[in-house]
């Protein structure tokens, strides 16, 4: 896992406990529930998961930030929620099986949304972007990236609403 990345975690991680009444973040998902997801991504999906995204998935199972939903490694309660079944994070998995119910979808592979726009690998283009989640539209040369990484690492910065064309701790 790359460095930034780690380091964008862990300033999410101390934002959430900086805040009054903030729940802890999401614990990592086991190696062992990482390759189970691989597995059944690959058999589901027809798509294998970037090593980025298994990477972080390692590290916390899942955001639900600052109004963006990191998909986790399966559908599952939120920490701080276990006993109450409406708040969950929802699994990678069932995310991208609803997303193609609808059949331009299916060019897709999504890791996160917000109300506005999803965090996607294109498989057409194999570009991973940010897009419109209703125009299905890219905004700019800045929402196009060519690893799940960088993808990640924007998806991460706008957790901490950092939104400029280039995101802190990027060349």
């Amino acid at each position: 896992m790359e460095a930034r990345i780690v380091s964008l975690i862990e300033e999410i991680k101390q934002e959430r406990q900086n805040r009054r009444h903030a729940l802890p973040m999401q614990p990592p998902a086991s190696r062992d529930r990482l390759q189970q997801l691989q597995e059944q991504v690959t058999a589901k999906l027809d798509y294998r998961l970037p090593e980025a995204y298994l990477g972080l998935l390692g590290i916390v199972d899942g955001i639900d930030s600052n109004g963006i939903l990191l998909y986790a490694s399966a559908t599952q309660p939120l920490v701080g929620y276990a006993d109450r079944a409406e708040y969950t994070i929802e699994g990678f998995i069932e995310a991208n099986l609803i997303w193609r119910t609808y059949e331009p979808n299916k060019q897709f592979i999504f890791f996160a949304e917000t109300g506005d726009v999803v965090y996607c690998h294109n498989l057409i283009t194999d570009k991973f972007q940010i897009m419109d989640r209703i125009a299905q539209e890219v905004d700019s040369d800045a929402s196009v990236f060519i690893t799940c990484e960088e993808l990640l690492g924007a998806l991460l910065n706008h957790m901490l609403d950092r939104y400029g064309d280039k995101e802190e701790g990027e060349a």
